[in-house]
């Protein structure tokens, strides 16, 4: 199965978790949460939970046959990701056939090159490594329009072939809730000085505005 978001705890205020806590007799947040976790890696392949196999899911243009034997493929959207040191050339994953595919087979990045994953709303997006061939920064990116920050940094993820048990894959998620996952060659938060905090911008191409 292809590496990608696995997990996902939406973001909740403080006043919000205080009634969770009572709508489930006590329990905490934070154990509630855990139990949940567990439970959606028991029946999890790496496709968003409650949505059925993606077509085409190790193929990373989603490409199909067509009746007279042509190749039809639906490639991602794109966009520019900037930091103040550098800019980021991303193909963009939206759907939840894009999340379950995510960078799984995909061919080796270039050096400013990347996947940038977009969800509607913030929250706590978790990935695992399985059917990677290469290691991965991971940057979980949130904020307003023309205020994005990183808020949490994986470094030099590790990658997993795709026979590699599930129980012993690590599973890898942001300690504040973030709307963007970007994802890009292992070091490259390093060799460009970003960090936890570190300003940044996402435009999309002006042909794949939803």
């Amino acid at each position: 199965m292809a590496h990608a978001f696995i997990f996902h705890a939406p973001w909740r205020s403080p006043r919000q978790f205080g009634k969770q806590r009572r709508r489930t007799g006590g329990v905490s947040s934070f154990a509630f949460g855990t139990l949940v976790l567990f439970a959606s890696l028991s029946v999890s392949t790496g496709r968003v939970l409650g949505q059925g196999p993606p077509q085409a899911n190790d193929n990373p243009a989603n490409c199909s046959q067509t009746a007279d034997g042509a190749a039809e493929c639906e490639l991602f959207g794109s966009g520019v990701v900037s930091f103040p040191t550098v800019d980021v050339r991303v193909e963009l994953a939206e759907t939840a056939v894009d999340h379950a595919r995510g960078l799984g087979g995909h061919a080796p990045l270039g050096m400013t090159d990347g996947m940038i994953f977009v969800f509607q709303t913030p929250g706590f997006y978790a990935f695992w490594m399985k059917g990677m061939t290469f290691n991965l920064d991971i940057m979980w990116i949130d904020g307003t329009a023309d205020n994005l920050r990183v808020v949490h940094l994986a470094s030099d993820v590790p990658a997993y072939p795709t026979e590699t048990p599930d129980g012993r894959l690590p599973i890898y998620s942001p300690t504040r809730p973030g709307r963007y996952v970007l994802e890009v060659n292992a070091g490259f938060a390093d060799m460009h000085g970003i960090t936890v905090g570190s300003p940044a911008s996402f435009i999309r191409d002006v042909d794949t505005q939803p």
